[in-house]
């Protein structure tokens, strides 16, 4: 069950207003995505999503390396084909051993940085004071500001790995990881379905009596979101596998008439299919073009996962840290108003105060959006509100 999609940034993630537009202009009139994300503070994250080309070395196809991406006030995301075209026929081309070890490792370093600057964000939200909160606050920003691009880069890059594999007369199967994120979250959700199982507890009563169970079953449900925070929407309000009551959600939708037993024997089967064609060779160019193509498809399953994780794990204890600081500042602040703050707004000590009225009435005027993801006013403020 996959999870739904150096020196990478010079400056701050987004200034504030921009709204994770990029000033990058195009003439593509229709979205490639409606309403990817729709809250502002996730929205500012977007800002250098342009720059994908130059992290992967494409230089010189494109106008200045940018990608005419951005996404716009509404939530809109707005990519160029034409652009995408273009960047496909180059990099066949271009794939040199170099080349494809230096995407490696920037692939490898931009994953390990979010992580990283998400273990320090919750690390110091607990006991930082102002300053300490708002720098690690911008590293944070920083470090996803520089993976968005690779999500970008995601829509065609593993397709074009293939194409140089074929360009090169290597035709195998796409190198598959034996146990990919999406597979190893599919096998700990059917461990969770036998072990509630075994008290009694289906996912249909699950779903009928939480939260009143044993405490068994709440410690064993909670120590699951606990472990695969971050598998969920792209959106960041929109409830996953934080949350108890989604997980139980899929459960029952996934597992209600299903026999958990054999769906793990099944996944055992495929991680040995997948794995039986060993490990590619990067001694060989097709070999080091084929390991580059399993780390990509490894990312297919992350990047998103390493986006939410960053916002539930690191960023959201570090903005109930900054609640009493805007609550005295202006009058009638709650504390899911910070999902309206801008990440520029919200690295400088606030003064004026951020529109934030305008931009959730805006934001809840969106009927299609909040119907899609399950928004509410009350499941804004339990985001805010839930360890």
């Amino acid at each position: 069950m996959a999870a739904e999609d150096q020196d990478l940034i010079a400056a701050r993630a987004v200034a504030p207003g921009v709204s994770g537009t990029s000033g990058v202009e195009s003439t593509v009139s229709e979205p490639y995505r409606r309403r990817l994300v729709g809250l502002p503070l996730q929205r500012s994250m977007f800002a250098d999503i342009h720059r994908a080309p130059a992290l992967i070395g494409l230089h010189g196809v494109l106008p200045d390396d940018r990608l005419a991406a951005r996404l716009d006030e509404d939530g809109d995301l707005y990519l160029d084909t034409s652009d995408v075209d273009r960047l496909v026929s180059a990099l066949p081309a271009r794939v040199s051993p170099g080349h494809v070890e230096e995407m490696r490792r920037t692939l490898a370093a931009v994953c390990a940085r979010v992580e990283a600057a998400t273990e320090c964000a919750q690390e110091c939200a607990s006991a930082a004071g102002d300053p300490e909160i708002r720098t690690s606050l911008s590293a944070l920003g920083d470090a996803l500001a520089a993976l968005l691009p690779f999500g970008i880069l995601s829509k065609f890059v593993p397709d074009a790995l293939l194409a140089a594999l074929e360009m090169r007369g290597n035709m195998g199967d796409p190198p598959f990881p034996p146990r990919s994120p999406g597979a190893e979250l599919t096998r700990a959700l059917a461990a969770l379905c036998i072990s509630c199982r075994a008290r009694g507890f289906s996912p249909d009563r699950l779903a009928t009596a939480w939260p009143d169970v044993p405490i068994e079953v709440t410690r064993s449900i909670g120590s699951f979101c606990r472990d695969h925070t971050g598998f969920g929407p792209l959106a960041w309000e929109a409830a996953g596998y934080e949350d108890p009551r989604y997980v139980i959600s899929i459960l029952e939708s996934t597992l209600a008439d299903g026999d958990p037993e054999a769906l793990l024997r099944r996944l055992d089967g495929a991680a040995q299919r997948n794995g039986s064609s060993g490990v590619p060779d990067p001694r060989t160019e097709a070999g080091a073009v084929r390991q580059l193509l399993a780390d990509w498809l490894i990312f297919l399953d992350r990047e998103t996962w390493l986006v939410r994780r960053a916002f539930y794990r690191g960023m959201l204890p570090l903005l109930r840290r900054l609640v009493p600081d805007y609550q005295r500042t202006f009058a009638g602040f709650v504390p899911d108003d910070l999902l309206f703050v801008e990440l520029g707004e919200l690295l400088a000590t606030p003064a004026g105060a951020p529109p934030v009225a305008e931009r959730r009435a805006k934001y809840l005027a969106d009927g299609a959006y909040a119907a899609k993801y399950g928004i509410t006013s009350e499941r804004l403020r339990a985001v805010m509100v839930t360890a």
